[in-house]
C-alpha cells in the first residue's frame, strides 16, 4: 500500500487503530462509545481514493468532509472526533451531565462527582 493509504482502503482499519490509540489512556473505550453523529469512509473521487467524514446534524442534515491527507492524520481526526465521547463514558467516573442551553458547539458538558469533596471544602457530607 501507499503511503496516503497505508491499512488499505477499508475504513474500519482507520477506526481500529484510532481505537487502540485511544485505548492508551482510556482502556475501557469500545467503539459503541464512539460518538454516533459522525461516520466514517474513503470513497473513491475522479479516479482517486479520499478520507471522508460524515457528520449528522440534529436536524437531520448530512455533512460531508474530505480530507486530503495520510492515514495517520485521518486516525488523529477520528480521535479528535471521539476521544472526549469516550471519557465521558467511563463506567467507573460517578459524573452528572449538565445541560447547556443555547450553546452551539456544546453537546454535552459533565461535572464529576468527588467522594468527599463536600467535607474536604468544610461543607457537610
Amino acid at each position: 500500500m501507499d503511503n496516503k493509504f497505508p491499512y488499505g482502503t477499508d475504513v474500519n482499519k482507520y477506526i481500529e487503530k484510532a481505537l487502540l490509540k485511544i485505548r492508551v489512556a482510556h482502556p475501557w473505550a469500545t467503539p459503541e462509545m464512539f460518538n454516533k453523529k459522525y461516520s466514517y469512509a474513503i470513497e473513491e473521487k475522479n479516479g482517486q481514493f479520499v478520507y471522508v467524514s460524515y457528520y449528522k446534524w440534529d436536524d437531520g442534515e448530512v455533512e460531508r468532509n474530505e480530507y486530503d491527507c495520510g492515514g495517520d492524520k485521518f486516525i488523529e481526526l477520528i480521535i479528535g472526533n471521539n476521544e472526549s465521547w469516550v471519557e465521558s463514558s467511563n463506567p467507573v467516573r460517578n459524573v452528572f451531565e449538565l445541560p447547556v442551553p443555547g450553546a452551539f458547539g456544546l453537546d454535552r458538558s459533565y461535572l464529576e462527582k468527588i467522594p468527599g469533596l463536600k467535607a474536604f471544602l468544610g461543607f457537610e457530607e
